[in-house]
């Protein structure tokens, strides 16, 4: 008898909504190893493909609104790309650095080597494309027109 009451209260502390899970960030790492004095050290790294992929496109997503913002700020629209391209300029590339640089120690190993190859040139690509193409992209889309020089 006394086990009812004992099931029915935990029943009832069930909670039946489910927590988000946290986002899942891409992990950039290279290790160094510690070494005895006149031996080679060794750079090990680890690279999630499937983030940084999809941390490319939160990039250029990224730039999108920034132009937006420049805009509701009150620039002219031809301003707001530039000051955009220009505000975004350094976390694209250090981000695309750190990258690279991350790649090359496992970039001439026979195995890891090709993987490393492509994702290098994938996020130098990419962030040409973001840098370059996109707010180009973006004026002509829009039909932005140059500002005129004050």
């Amino acid at each position: 008898m006394l086990l009812l009451p004992v099931v029915l209260v935990l029943a009832a502390c069930h909670s039946k909504t489910k927590a988000n899970a946290p986002e899942v960030r891409p992990v950039r790492t290279v290790v160094a190893a510690k070494r005895q004095a006149g031996e080679t050290t060794v750079l090990t790294g680890h690279v999630e493909a499937e983030n940084e992929v999809a941390l490319a496109f939160r990039i250029s997503g990224r730039m999108i609104e920034q132009i937006e913002t420049e805009r509701k700020e009150g620039r002219e629209a031809w301003n707001a790309v530039i000051e955009a391209t220009l505000s975004r300029f350094r976390p694209i590339m250090l981000t695309a650095i750190s990258t690279v640089l991350g790649l090359i120690p496992i970039a001439p190993t026979i195995f890891w080597g090709p993987m490393a190859y492509a994702i290098m040139g994938g996020f130098l690509a990419g962030t040409a494309i973001t840098l370059i193409f996109l707010p180009a992209l973006y004026v002509a889309w829009f039909r932005v027109k140059k500002a005129p020089v004050r």
